[in-house]
């Protein structure tokens, strides 16, 4: 029995960039560099890998999370092995809620129900209006000087990925004027009588 003795070759699996898992997201060929050989067979395994021959890699396959990825190459009955870990992150969703309609004098709750953590971006936009804290995810109260619609719209960050834009729309009514009442007196009965105030319902 005698040991084979292989030339000094080495293989490195290229980089590959943190990846914001996408709906339908297509699969790519990973590549490696071989150093001090060539002419050899690859052989990709791992999640993800959909053709161990060309390692070809799934995304939607290997999931949100860490995937694991090995190659072996092999050549002139020597096999040479690397490893690499690409990490697969989720695009966070940006919904909320706001209570509407408010009174100009008045608070809108803001909600956040998406499903990023605490330490995500969330980058609001109150349309002009002052919010308490403001920053952060919330939940925030929302005042505006001014009644009519106003769009709230928030974009939210994690691990490098960055969500689509959420709106809602948040209706201030004015405040009622006050109306003037006057009374009349008719035997023993007072009748009280006032304008119809815009706005007011029963």
């Amino acid at each position: 029995c005698q040991a084979q003795d292989c030339p000094a070759i080495t293989v490195d699996i290229d980089a590959v960039a943190p990846i914001c898992l996408m709906t339908g997201m297509p699969s790519f060929d990973l590549s490696a560099t071989i150093t001090g050989g060539g002419g050899g067979v690859f052989t990709w395994s791992g999640a993800g890998i959909t053709d161990p021959a060309a390692g070809t890699f799934s995304p939607t396959m290997a999931g949100v999370g860490p995937a694991a990825v090995t190659v072996n190459y092999r050549e002139a009955g020597c096999d040479y092995v690397d490893d690499i870990v690409i990490q697969i992150n989720a695009i966070p969703t940006a919904d909320f809620t706001a209570s509407s309609p408010v009174c100009v004098s008045g608070s809108s709750n803001v909600l956040y129900t998406g499903d990023a953590a605490m330490s995500a971006t969330y980058l609001w936009d109150f349309d002009g209006g002052n919010a308490v804290p403001g920053t952060g995810q919330g939940p925030h109260a929302v005042t505006w000087p001014t009644d009519g619609d106003k769009t709230i719209s928030l974009t939210v960050t994690a691990n490098g990925c960055q969500s689509s834009t959420f709106t809602q729309t948040v209706t201030v009514a004015p405040e009622l004027i006050a109306p003037l009442i006057s009374c009349d007196v008719t035997g023993d009965s007072i009748v009280f009588n006032w304008p119809a105030v815009v706005g007011a319902t029963d």
